[in-house]
């Protein structure tokens, strides 16, 4: 079985001699968003890290963590689940255009909410073929949708809830493509923001992501 990414951490901590003390300071001096005053909640993380209770690391903890050890996060984390899937085609500006102008009825439909799923998945799946800069205009456009349709009041209870999970992990991948075009304030917002979407659904799964 190949080895987990906090038993590498495990491993080569023990390498280094370092405590874990030791090893949250040289975290903390690598890390865009801690300090010193922080070293307490940093050491609880990170033994949460070395039992394996955080799969899924946010990008700039996982570059902080690398660092520390002088390697790259692509030799340190494996890589992200999304990554080898095909990426399906986009929708063609008339389908786009179509499904806008539904999304912008005043009740939006079942079928109308299951293709805007399916297109927040693409961009999702996009994420490792595309270039971030043309990704983050097309995230930026489906978050102002959604967010529209909810404050518009266009969708039912359960489609609010389908929208919020949407919005959540848009919110994700615009944190991934922040970081990757080194806009650390934009990424932590956006972190932020998947953060109290997973906690208001109550979604696992989106909160290890974050």
């Amino acid at each position: 079985m190949a080895e987990q990414w906090h038993e590498r951490l495990v491993r080569l901590q023990a390498a280094k001699g370092w405590s874990n003390r030791e090893t949250a300071m040289h975290y903390i001096a690598l890390s865009p968003f801690h300090e010193e005053t922080q070293l307490d909640s940093v050491l609880a993380m990170f033994k949460r890290y070395r039992r394996g209770e955080i799969t899924n690391p946010s990008p700039e903890t996982q570059q902080a963590i690398a660092a520390m050890f002088d390697l790259p996060v692509a030799d340190f984390f494996a890589q992200r689940p999304l990554a080898n899937q095909n990426v399906p085609d986009r929708l063609s500006p008339t389908e786009f255009t179509d499904l806008v102008a539904a999304l912008r009825m005043p009740k939006v439909g079942e079928a109308h909410l299951a293709q805007a799923e399916a297109e927040v998945e693409r961009l999702c799946t996009a994420y490792s073929a595309q270039d971030a800069r043309s990704l983050t205009i097309e995230v930026d456009d489906w978050l102002k949708e959604l967010a529209a349709l909810v404050h518009e009041g266009r969708v039912s209870l359960a489609g609010h809830e389908r929208v919020i999970h949407l919005t959540g992990w848009l919110s994700l991948l615009r944190a991934c493509l922040m970081w990757d075009q080194g806009d650390e304030q934009a990424t932590h917002q956006a972190r932020v923001a998947a953060e109290g979407f997973a906690a208001d659904l109550g979604d696992n799964v989106m909160a290890a992501w974050t």
